[in-house]
């Protein structure tokens, strides 16, 4: 049954229509004629901090808000010396921009990434048009893992396909110069990564090039120590952010600052062994976030039957870390993430607080380090503050039988001489003066 309108409704269907037409009409005419080689720019200029940026081709889609990148190459910007720069060629990139969600203020990006046989699907929300929280919900499955940029952090690559999953929320927030600027001790999600068999850490051919504070150091390890290859049977690692709770007010016991911990390493291997404990303290700028983690690992002389095994066997067994009492070598991680130590230490569920050891944060677990701090010099208490000497009675001279009893051996002065009072007086001062502190 058809539904009958009156003349009133009819004029509004009709204005509504037409209202709905010119918006349709208005947003694929915005599609068609949008200068999406703009953005070509505009994405090379966001990038420039971290990376440089070469985009093959752009190419608008039929649907609006609907973009495709063509052979895109992202090169990282080393921050450190002697850092190796990464490259990661995508195939494409498809983007399409959720257009009912601006309405919100919130740009809703749907990613569709292409890189050889890996993709990576998933959403990335940015409230206030990316002044707000940032969300990213994305799955990648068959990634080359050699691709990824641990290189850059001083690891051999891993070879093989990866998967990963990031369900990952971090909020804007305002720094005390009034600069706008993620907020990661308040971030809330959890990471992944797997190999879910057919991985090897190193290539064979890849050196490794272990990021060292000292300069010395660091030249001796000159290009790189020769490092093989670790077959691993599976891999798999799990990592959770946990938002800080309260205020960072230091009288308060409600607060609780925010964390990363991994909660998952699981990896099997034929040729050795790797357990790995790594926790953050989260600051509102990661790189100043406390580290708190542990590397165990070892590797068995099978790998001694090959020439590359060989290597591999050599690079871990110079590495610096020491074998301990469970037969693994210990490397205790600390300090900040941008200047993490690797410290010869042993750590682990077993290890025991020892006097002056450092503990993850670089400081002597049981207490802080000992320092000898300056002071002003101060005079001594008199020996009767009640009374003090009197400066006539200070000066006063000793009696002659002292005066003899304090001669200096091999001296010429005669005891009632004036150089011989000189020499009682200052011996006298010597022993009144109070003790400096260490300087």
């Amino acid at each position: 049954m058809a539904i009958q309108l009156g003349p009133r409704q009819r004029v509004i269907a009709r204005y509504a229509g037409i209202v709905v037409a010119t918006l349709v009409v208005f947003v694929f005419a915005l599609q068609a004629t949008f200068p999406y080689e703009r953005a070509r720019d505009k994405i090379a200029e966001v990038l420039a901090p971290s990376y440089d940026v070469t985009i093959g081709d752009v190419s608008r889609g039929i649907m609006p808000g609907s973009v495709t990148l063509k052979s895109v190459t992202l090169t990282s910007r080393p921050s450190k010396p002697g850092e190796t720069p990464t490259i990661l060629f995508l195939d494409s990139v498809h983007v399409n921009l959720g257009i009912l969600s601006l309405i919100g203020m919130t740009a809703s990006i749907d990613l569709d990434v292409k890189l050889g046989v890996g993709r990576i699907k998933g959403n990335v929300s940015l409230a206030k048009f990316g002044r707000g929280s940032i969300k990213v919900d994305v799955t990648a499955s068959d990634l080359p893992g050699r691709d990824l940029p641990l290189g850059s952090m001083g690891f051999p690559p891993i070879v093989g396909k990866l998967d990963a999953t990031i369900d990952l929320e971090v909020p804007m927030m305002k720094s005390k110069a009034g600069r706008e600027m993620r907020d990661w001790s308040k971030a809330d999600g959890t990471v992944a990564l797997s190999c879910p068999s057919g991985c090897t850490l190193g290539d064979g051919k890849t050196k490794l090039k272990p990021l060292l504070k000292n300069r010395s150091q660091q030249a001796m390890v000159g290009d790189g120590i020769d490092f093989g290859k670790i077959s691993m049977d599976s891999l798999f690692v799990e990592g959770k952010f946990t938002p800080s709770v309260g205020e960072p007010d230091t009288h308060s016991s409600s607060y609780k600052p925010g964390k990363f911990d991994v909660t998952r390493f699981d990896v099997k291997s034929k040729d050795g062994e790797l357990h790995v404990d790594f926790a953050l303290t989260l600051a509102p700028d990661i790189d100043e976030s406390a580290v708190n983690g542990c590397l165990r690992f070892n590797v068995f002389e099978s790998l001694l039957k090959t020439e590359e095994g060989k290597k591999t066997f050599a690079a871990v067994s110079t590495s610096g870390a020491e074998k301990r009492s469970d037969g693994l070598f210990h490397i205790k991680l600390g300090n900040h993430l941008k200047d993490m130590s690797r410290l010869n230490l042993e750590c682990g569920p077993n290890a025991k607080p020892q006097p002056g050891e450092e503990n993850a944060n670089g400081m002597p677990r049981g207490g802080m380090r000992p320092t000898i701090h300056a002071e002003p010099p101060h005079p001594a208490e008199p020996p009767h503050p009640a009374e003090p000497p009197k400066p006539a009675e200070a000066a006063k001279p000793e009696p002659p039988r002292e005066v003899k009893e304090m001669k200096v051996e091999g001296s010429s002065a005669a005891p009632g001489s004036a150089e011989g009072s000189a020499g009682s007086a200052e011996a006298g001062s010597a022993e009144a003066a109070p003790a400096q502190p260490i300087q």
